[in-house]
């Protein structure tokens, strides 16, 4: 009942953002463009900021990170879609007491998706929502009857609101909330149950699980770019995140990011950036049970138009789940996220 009330209360908030930011919005349009008189290079750039609102600082445009959130306050739409492998799975099978009679290798296929839209209620303020989906499943007969099937959708609301920015770096706080739903189908514990319980099992239906799990994070990030050829970001914040099955816990959420932009790079100009991240998380934030994650990225952005970006992320993990000693996964996913502007 209380977790009813939270997200209704969340929506509540997040419509009356959404109604002020409308009002704010209106009054913005109203004021008139101002006159750029600086160079062609400046120029340009100060009206890809001001119009376009491009996560542009001293001249470099930075790239989109969905390892490290970035601070700027613009509109946008975004798809993306990935896919990924957990690779190097050794998977103990047990017979139905549960002792270990064989251990075997096999891998993991992760497929997902999403969309995103922010808006620029006026200049140091933006709201945004987004919907994403994706599964899991074995490659082989062992790791679909070990690992199950399972997939999810998650629902987000999140705000963002500048606190200070200058010509080669913005700082901004953000808040963002997840509710995700999670589908788990387990053969072998479905398996082992109807042996055990017999038709009881067949009837309460113990092979499909399901569970809502729960996110919120504040944050502060932050960019930097002290040339037009490179650039920083980094992120702080701390969250409760509710894993499946148990209670709230806290969630420390640590990451930086380095990239170049090889189209202000002399005798280079060609419009590709790269970037290297990583980040920390002191428990999951997909709700598994899972401790002390490191993520990686790295990510190649075309950066040449002013009105959208594509990019490609790779993200590598390490997970080491905390009440299955057989299963530490290391997982390889790559992602293709396309940003259009307004």
């Amino acid at each position: 009942m209380r977790k009813n009330i939270f997200l209704v209360f969340s929506v509540a908030v997040f419509a009356m953002m959404f109604v002020s930011c409308i009002e704010t919005y209106s009054q913005e349009n109203n004021k008139t463009n101002e006159n750029i008189t600086v160079n062609k290079t400046e120029a340009d750039t100060n009206v890809l900021r001001t119009n376009k609102k491009l996560p542009i600082l001293n001249n470099m445009k930075f790239i989109t990170s969905d390892v490290v959130s970035d601070p700027f306050v613009n509109t946008y739409f975004s798809i993306a879609a990935g896919t990924g492998i957990a690779y190097d799975l050794q998977t103990n099978i047990k017979n139905f007491k549960g002792d270990i009679i064989k251990t075997v290798n096999g891998d993991l296929t992760y497929i997902s998706g999403g969309i995103q839209f922010q808006f620029a209620c006026n200049d140091w303020l933006a709201i945004n929502a987004g919907y994403s989906g994706g599964g899991r499943l074995g490659t082989n007969t062992f790791t679909v009857l070990s690992q199950g099937i399972s997939y999810a959708t998650s629902t987000t609301f999140g705000t963002k609101f500048r606190i200070s920015n200058n010509k080669k770096l913005q700082f901004s706080g953000i808040v963002d909330f997840a509710y995700r739903s999670v589908y788990s189908y387990s053969f072998y514990d479905y398996i082992k149950q109807a042996i055990e319980n017999g038709q009881d099992s067949l009837a309460k239906n113990t092979l499909l699980q399901e569970d809502n799990v729960t996110k919120t994070f504040i944050s502060c990030s932050w960019a930097y770019a002290p040339s037009d050829w490179i650039g920083f970001m980094a992120i702080a914040g701390y969250g409760a995140v509710k894993p499946l099955q148990q209670k709230l816990k806290g969630n420390i959420r640590l990451g930086g990011l380095a990239q170049i932009d090889f189209q202000n790079v002399k005798n280079i100009r060609f419009p590709i950036g790269i970037s290297l991240s990583a980040r920390y998380n002191s428990f999951s934030e997909t709700a598994e049970d899972v401790n002390n994650i490191i993520t990686y990225g790295f990510s190649v952005q075309y950066t040449g138009h002013k009105d959208f970006d594509i990019t490609i992320e790779t993200t590598y993990q390490y997970l080491n789940y905390q009440n299955r000693i057989d299963d530490r996964i290391r997982s390889v996913q790559t992602f293709a996220r396309v940003k259009y502007y307004f």
